[in-house]
């Protein structure tokens, strides 16, 4: 693909770092950042079942936020152009901000928008994952 080509095509707020070392970094955060985020959705549920927060939903959600952003930082600490790769992923930082409200909210059974917010999440993850 030419860089021009990939420069029309949409990212819908996430951009692969295409640098040498930002690449490797990147490549290595996958894993950690996917399995993370797959448990969100066991969270979501566990979570829309029960009176309370359950502290391992809330565990959940915020290690899967300190994850993608200690992945994020690190990627953009490699990258050439720091501002432009940071920019070019305003999913992932609005997805680290998301799941830590997420985790901060109250119960889903008492709280139709915290479960509605925290649909809109759950979404932006399954995005973020594929």
């Amino acid at each position: 693909m030419t860089r021009a080509h990939a420069a029309r095509r949409p990212h819908w707020g996430l951009r692969l770092a295409t640098e040498g070392r930002a690449a490797v970094v990147e490549r290595r955060w996958r894993l950690p950042v996917v399995l993370t985020l797959l448990f969100t959705v066991p969270a979501f549920y566990e979570e829309l079942l029960d009176d309370v927060t359950p502290w391992l939903a809330m565990v959940a959600y915020l290690l899967a936020a300190v994850v993608l952003a200690v992945a994020l930082a690190h990627t953009t600490w490699h990258s050439k152009h720091r501002g432009r790769h940071l920019s070019g992923n305003a999913a992932d930082v609005l997805l680290v901000v998301g799941l830590v409200l997420a985790a901060l909210m109250p119960a889903s059974q008492h709280s139709p928008p915290a479960l509605m917010f925290r649909f809109g999440v759950s979404i932006l993850s399954l995005v973020r994952m594929l």
